[in-house]
């Protein structure tokens, strides 16, 4: 069984500016002229303003404990290499962090997931996702997230607009 990818990239030259994301349990939802039931296979992404940086900074800084819980930790093992981000010099490397990768750092450290998966669905409340017809996703609607939709948007949505924008400035 192959893994078929679960969001597509919209790119305004380096910044990206939304993304869309495929729902692997749909949505059940009511459209905008109030009609029959529909159903979304999947979300509109857009990246966050400054009406939400309060949650973009917390997610941010969050990831940030995360890496440096992990290098505390490999250094008091001694046998584990330090982690150490990007630079210049390495640029013929692959120096993108995917959403399962920055997902496991956080939930291996000593960040409050809990807290942190909460300040994401603040986020996404705010205004920054959006169903197939343009509707805004509700706090009703995000109930009816399974998960794993959750928890793989969360990893998909920090590393495209927070962490990737942090990573080229640490180049």
């Amino acid at each position: 069984m192959t893994e078929e990818k679960s969001c597509t990239l919209i790119k305004t030259d380096e910044f990206q500016s939304e993304f869309t994301f495929t729902l692997r349990q749909p949505i059940k939802y009511h459209g905008t002229d109030g009609g029959a039931q529909e159903e979304a296979h999947e979300l509109r992404l857009q990246a966050p303003s400054n009406k939400q940086r309060h949650q973009t900074a917390a997610l941010r800084q969050g990831f940030l404990r995360a890496v440096h819980y992990g290098q505390q930790r490999a250094a008091e093992a001694n046998n584990i290499p330090n982690i150490t981000p990007p630079t210049g010099n390495n640029s013929n490397k692959d120096q993108t962090l995917h959403g399962p990768e920055i997902l496991s750092a956080v939930m291996m450290s000593n960040v409050d997931f809990v807290a942190y998966q909460e300040t994401f669905r603040i986020l996404l409340l705010g205004g920054v996702a959006f169903l197939n017809d343009g509707q805004k996703l509700t706090s009703p609607l995000y109930d009816q997230m399974s998960d794993e939709d959750t928890i793989n948007l969360m990893g998909e949505y920090i590393a495209i607009f927070l962490i990737s924008s942090l990573m080229k400035s640490l180049q």
